[in-house]
């Protein structure tokens, strides 16, 4: 395995592999960045509009590249959409806003309990660091339960306004 070292915002292969001023400016910005997913069309507008020359198609090949070299982690949306951060420093589960994009790392006693139930009654040997969880941060949560009350409101009306065309 490659072994890459850490100093600040950049990553430097120990073999030498070629660094590029676009694999750069993706990590830095993952690592500004570094408790959020983000998709390559987002990754890819935020460094233009920090007026990187990057193109969308460089983006992507870097993130795989990235990927496999274990310094970018990469996870699905629940819509099937390939999603990358930093590589988180644990290997605990994680917990994905759906709003807003943070992840937080859940290194409690109930998801051990829960892998080891499923290796147990299963046979399925669950691999915590890729385990994610996705749902609602507390920050995004009064926002999220605002708008499905007032997409409710909105249900009920037109539900009220075909009860009086009847």
């Amino acid at each position: 395995m490659t072994r890459y070292i850490r100093r600040g915002a950049f990553v430097m292969n120990s073999r030498g592999s070629y660094k590029t001023k676009q694999r750069e400016d993706i990590i830095a910005y993952l690592s500004d960045h570094k408790d959020h997913y983000f998709s390559v069309d987002s990754i890819y507008a935020a460094l233009r509009e920090l007026g990187s020359e990057i193109g969308r198609t460089t983006v992507y090949r870097n993130l795989e590249l990235l990927a496999a070299e274990h310094i970018v982690f990469k996870a699905f949306s629940p819509k099937a959409e390939a999603l990358y951060r930093l590589a988180p420093e644990t290997n605990a589960a994680q917990l994905v806003c759906l709003s807003c994009g943070k992840a937080f790392a859940v290194d409690c006693t109930m998801v051990e309990d829960f892998t080891s139930h499923i290796k147990a009654e299963h046979g399925f040997i669950v691999n915590g660091e890729k385990t994610i969880l996705y749902g609602t941060c507390p920050e995004c949560l009064p926002k999220v339960k605002a708008e499905q009350a007032e997409q409710a409101t909105d249900a009920a009306s037109e539900a009220d306004e075909l009860d009086t065309t009847d």
